[in-house]
């Protein structure tokens, strides 16, 4: 329910104060409509005077609403408010937000109070113009409820006198005067450099002059009321009646404002009151007379000799736009377009953010038939200022110009298929709209670009698949739907087809005048040309002997704005233009399109499920891909999600479909055998690989990593805490590589071996090992092959052993194998990866170590488990662990130690686990038998014989396998040459002596034996019946 118009006049007298609303008298104090006609029309007065002060204090012209606010300054009507404060708000809402402030931290909001606020002036306008019997009716009663609701709600400045303190901690002093008291303590911290005077005081803005609207003099307050040809009428703050005030500084400073405001006349009478007393105000009298005798010429047709009086009074008042703005109008209406450009040039030297100075311009260049410049001084002013009404109906009118323009008599037909420039607004339009997830502030930052003054190229880099086209093709649809800044909306995007381009271009200068030609093109209908791979540009079109590239004849248009380019291209080829052509790149915005995190690829998977569901007619069961994205993610590596995803459920949806038509399936449901079956036809990755890639591996990992190395059970489990951790995203530094280990301990008890078994266990293949020998690298100039050599050196174009091989399978395993042994510089290198995940080679190109493991051995303290004597199960297994990481500190600085996340100590073997590991190396070799219907058969004798041999302290289990070849595979190979062979079904292995003998147990009794000894080092046999 509203208010009584009583209560709310109170309520407004009680936020204003008397000071800034005066109560009504005689018959308004009687009649509430009256009363409250009366109360609208003195709170805007003071919002007014806070506009006029705010309008001020900005160097911008625009003739509509100067000339309002010359009008409010003479005559200080409801309707004269109402029409001033809808101009002026209008077209700068910040004015806006700074006099109404408290409710407008968010953006968002302001545009919805500013509507509303307008639609009040409106209607107070309306109502202006009734006759006072009129104004107590149902309808004025509503208007004027709002209005006061409204300003009594949303008014929340302060007008205050603030003096210069002598204690600069405390501020300056404040005296309120008019309005809440609330924001008074905002001021203390400003510095006493302050004028004293009187100052607007509101939330989040610093303090405004009102000077000369409100005036502060001889310790009286006082606040503009009219302006007449006797001067201006103030009334004193808190008395009534009006009083002339002819202080000349106040004089000068309120004709400065007509003045600059184009209202002539009336800053002349202001100035002719002090002249005969202020040289300067004589001087102002000066330039007054030139600009109204430029007018009376101007309004008699003679423009050119008005133009010249314009200049006489711009050569004394250089620091007024509205003169720049007369002077280029009668240039313009003399047809001297080149000499109304200058000026209005001459006017954004000066004053660079005046927006409507390029709106000028821009009917400058439309009167003369440039339209791509006028379109593009348009477009600058409403960057400056995105709600000018003017700059975006006469952009609209040039754009509607621009493509209805016939070609010019004589001009050459069309030169340009529509295959070379693809209208890609147009594509994206037919097609089904899919959300844009993950990207909204890459869009932001890419509209930012866009919307630059000088430098608005942009060149999207990333890896491929990562999404870039898809950012830019949303960008189209919203531009389309208006849905970003004024500069911007409308505008239509159109791709380079560089094949297009080139095919057919046989003779010399053939292809340059087809880029040419898509320069023109592209200016002349204001579009924004994309340009996919964008390095193919340098390069391409040049011819020997020349270097004019497709890049250099672009560049002019590029330097000068007439065209904006969105170029696309990955970090290889990103490094290549910035080898080949750096100043080509200086032309652009570098804007970095990163891979999406998983969450936001399973909400791309479900926005774009249903597309292929309905396209194949094919079914996902819910949550099926969306399970599969770790896998897909480590096989296909040349792709970056989501496209690989999505290339994977569009394949697999067809293969399903088409088994269902042969009738090969009763349904169409793909299934996860489908999908693993589909990814390994994709990416070369066996299936049986494939089906390893599965998250409950992490959870069994110490069980699956102890079955390939043995009694090594607190090494596996300080390594499968922290990788599963890191692999299930909840490490607390994501940026960083999926564990950094140092492996410690004798040589040939598992270090490598447990490497190997880690990327077999987290990405189905031993491939996914990099392995790197640092004994190679003991030289500080070695580093160049880890990370590659700078430009111009040998070695540029080679493939380095690190960067390169992490770039293409960034999800790996990689073994610095004996670290203890490289530069300490070399080890420099490594601080990066371990502590940010990256790392820049030689080329300039960055590479992260986000989801690489990083696993280090080295052999250091290994003398210390030298000192027990040899055995298997002695003390030598039990080395404190404190004394092994003594030995590493001192080998190691504490910076490269400090980025290490476990030490991961391993102990000696004992004689179980060595018989454990003979049963391990044997098993694919029993494996290889049973396909031939045959079972080797070791007995714990042969077994520990093999162990022994196999083991020394100073090669550990390495040996192992040359002794099981010579013990076990060469005989063996001798037995299957025999004809005993085929009718046997069990190899027995047991020891005799010190050898190992084979024999074949067939299904009868007959059995056939092979013996090694010794001393048959040369692999003699000999069978036994």
């Amino acid at each position: 329910m509203k208010e009584s118009l009583q209560a709310l006049l109170e309520r407004l007298l009680e936020v204003f104060g008397p000071a800034l609303l005066p109560p009504p008298a005689g018959r308004e104090a009687e009649d509430p409509a009256e009363a409250a006609v009366s109360a609208v029309t003195e709170a805007l007065h003071a919002v007014s005077l806070a506009g006029l002060a705010l309008l001020s204090r900005r160097n911008n012209f625009s003739r509509p609403v100067h000339e309002a606010a010359a009008e409010v300054l003479s005559d200080p009507s409801l309707s004269a408010h109402a029409r001033f404060q809808g101009l002026l708000f209008s077209t700068n809402r910040d004015f806006f937000g700074q006099v109404f402030p408290v409710q407008y931290v968010t953006k968002d909001v302001l545009p919805l109070y500013l509507r509303k606020y307008l639609q009040i002036l409106e209607e107070v306008g309306r109502l202006a113009g009734l006759p006072p019997g009129e104004r107590s009716g149902p309808e004025a009663v509503r208007v004027l409820q709002d209005a006061l609701t409204f300003l009594a709600n949303n008014w929340t400045g302060t007008v205050a006198v603030l003096r210069p303190s002598p204690k600069v901690v405390e501020g300056p002093a404040v005296e309120v005067l008019g309005g809440p008291p609330s924001t008074a303590g905002k001021v203390r911290a400003l510095s006493n450099q302050i004028r004293p005077g009187l100052y607007l005081l509101s939330e989040n803005h610093p303090p405004v002059p009102l000077h000369p609207f409100y005036y502060f003099g001889e310790e009286r307050s006082y606040v503009c009321r009219m302006a007449t040809s006797d001067g201006i009428f103030f009334r004193a703050f808190g008395g009534e009646g009006y009083t002339l005030l002819f202080h000349p500084a106040l004089l000068m400073d309120l004709g400065d404002f007509f003045f600059r405001a184009g209202a002539y006349e009336k800053a002349l009478r202001l100035y002719r009151l002090i002249e005969n007393e202020n040289r300067e105000a004589f001087i102002m009298v000066s330039a007054l007379n030139h600009a109204l005798a430029a007018r009376g010429l101007s309004v008699r047709g003679d423009y050119l000799r008005a133009a010249t009086e314009w200049e006489l009074a711009l050569a004394v008042r250089p620091d007024a736009p509205v003169l720049y703005h007369e002077v280029a109008s009668d240039y313009l209406a003399g047809l001297r377009h080149g000499h109304a450009a200058g000026a209005l040039n001459r006017l954004l030297e000066r004053y660079p953010v005046s927006d409507e100075g390029y709106v000028a311009l821009g009917d400058v260049y439309s009167a003369k038939g440039d339209l791509s410049r006028a379109q593009r001084a348009y477009d600058k002013a409403l960057l400056l200022n995105p709600h000018n009404a003017g700059a975006q109906e006469k952009k609209r009118q040039t754009q509607e110009r621009l493509e209805t323009k016939p070609a010019p008599e004589g001009e050459k037909a069309e030169a340009l298929s529509e295959d070379i420039l693809v209208n890609l607004t147009q594509k994206v339009r037919a097609r089904p709209r899919v959300p844009l997830v993950g990207r909204e502030a890459a869009l932001g930052q890419l509209l930012e670009i866009l919307s630059c003054r000088d430098k608005h190229n942009a060149l999207l880099v990333g890896e491929a698949g990562v999404g870039k086209t898809a950012l830019v093709e949303e960008l189209a649809l919203r531009l389309c739907e208006r849905n970003v800044p004024s500069a911007l909306a409308g505008r239509t995007v159109s791709a380079l087809n560089l094949g297009a381009l080139i095919s057919g271009a046989r003779f010399r200068g053939q292809f340059e005048e087809r880029v040419l030609e898509v320069v023109r093109k592209v200016r002349e209908r204001g579009h924004l040309l994309l340009v996919e791979n964008l390095h193919h540009l340098v390069a391409t079109g040049a011819t020997r002997g020349a270097s004019l590239d497709s890049a250099s004849l672009i560049k002019p248009a590029l330097l000068s704005g007439d065209i904006q380019v969105i170029g696309i291209t990955d970090e290889e080829s990103y490094a290549n233009i910035l080898e080949k052509d750096p100043s080509f790149l200086k032309l652009f915005h570098l804007l970095r399109v990163e891979e999406l995190s998983l969450e936001q690829v399973k909400e791309v998977v479900k926005t774009r499920l249903p597309l292929y569901e309905e396209f194949h007619g094919a079914r996902f069961p819910e949550g099926l891909v969306e399970n599969s994205l770790e896998m897909v993610r480590l096989s296909i590596t040349r792709r970056a999600l989501p496209e690989s995803v999505l290339d994977l459920m569009d394949r697999v949806a067809a293969r399903v479909a088409l088994s269902a038509a042969r009738g090969e399936r009763p349904t169409s449901e793909v299934s996860r055998r489908d999908v693993i079956e589909t990814l390994s036809e994709m990416s070369g990755v066996a299936y049986e690989r494939l089906s390893l890639l599965d998250r409950d591996h992490l959870a069994r990992m110490e069980e699956i990593l102890s079955g390939e190395v043995v009694d090594q059970e607190e090494a596996i489990r300080k390594v499968s805490r922290l990788i599963r951790t890191a692999k299930l995203g909840l490490d607390l530094n994501d940026h960083r590589p999926d564990g950094v280990f140092l492996f410690v301990g004798p040589t040939g008890v598992g270090k490598t071996e447990l490497a190997r078994s880690i990327a077999k266990l987290l990405f189905g293949d031993e491939e996914k090992l990099i392995r790197i020998d640092m004994s190679e690298y003991m030289e500080r100039i070695s580093t160049s092959r880890l990370i590659g050599t700078a430009p111009g050196y040998v070695g540029y174009y080679d493939q380095n052993q690190l960067t390169d091989q992490v770039r293409k399978n960034p999800y790996c395993v990689i073994l610095f194998d004996e670290v203890e042994k490289a530069d300490p510089q070399v080890l420099n290198l490594f601080l990066q990866i371990f502590d940010a995940g990256r790392l820049t080679d030689g080329k300039g190109r960055t590479v992260r170590f986000h989801h690489a493991t990083i696993i280090m051995t080295s052999n250091v303290g290994t003398h210390l488990f030298s000192k027990a004597r040899v055995g298997y199960a002695e003390a030598r297994s039990h080395v404190p662990e404190e004394e092994v990481l003594k030995e590493v500190r001192a080998q190691f600085s504490p910076e490269f130690l400090n980025r290490v996340d476990e030490v991961v100590l391993f102990r000696s073997l004992t004689a179980d686990s060595l018989g454990r590991i003979v049963d391990l190396q044997l098993r694919d070799l029993k494996d290889r038998l049973g396909h031939q219907g045959k079972e080797l058969v070791l007995e714990p004798e042969a077994r520990a014989l093999l162990a022994q041999e196999g083991y020394s302290f100073e090669y550990g289990a390495r040996n192992l396998g040359r002794v099981l070849r010579r013990r076990i595979s060469e005989p063996l190979a001798q037995l299957a040459l025999t004809p005993e062979w085929h009718g046997a079904s069990v190899v027995r292995a047991f020891r005799r002596a010190d050898a190992v003998a084979l024999e074949l147990l067939p299904h009868g009794r007959l059995q056939f034996e092979v013996a090694v000894h010794e001393e048959e080092a040369e692999g003699e046999t000999g069978r036994k019946a």
